[in-house]
């Protein structure tokens, strides 16, 4: 009887939240590829020759320049992911996983 694969013996891993950062940077990198640009046009300004170093270290410069009210849909995406990730690591290991961050909030008043 021939074995099992390890694939079959081993469960899903879980995919790791995202953060606000590579959301900004995958929604950014998208338009710029479709030519789309946002309210201040900068997008359209960026050199097409950039490597991709450059284009991410244009799109941290304005990552720490945007205000709270720019980084909110993007902070908003990861605090859904991130209570994703904790969802499917609950249902993977069961009870073992603990609490998620707003029930550890809840028990202990921070």
């Amino acid at each position: 009887m021939p074995y099992p694969s390890s694939n079959a013996r081993k469960p899903q891993k879980v995919k790791p939240p995202v953060s606000a950062w590579i959301f900004y940077c995958e929604d950014l990198k998208k338009r710029m590829s479709e030519g789309t640009t946002d309210s201040s046009g900068w997008l359209a300004d960026l050199d097409p020759n950039y490597t991709s170093r450059q284009v991410t270290l244009v799109l941290g410069e304005r990552w720490k320049a945007a205000s709270n009210e720019d980084r909110a849909p993007y902070e908003a995406m990861a605090a859904a992911d991130k209570q994703r990730y904790e969802k499917e690591m609950r249902e993977q290991r069961g009870a073992d996983y603990g609490p998620s961050e707003e029930e550890r909030r809840a028990m202990f008043g921070r």
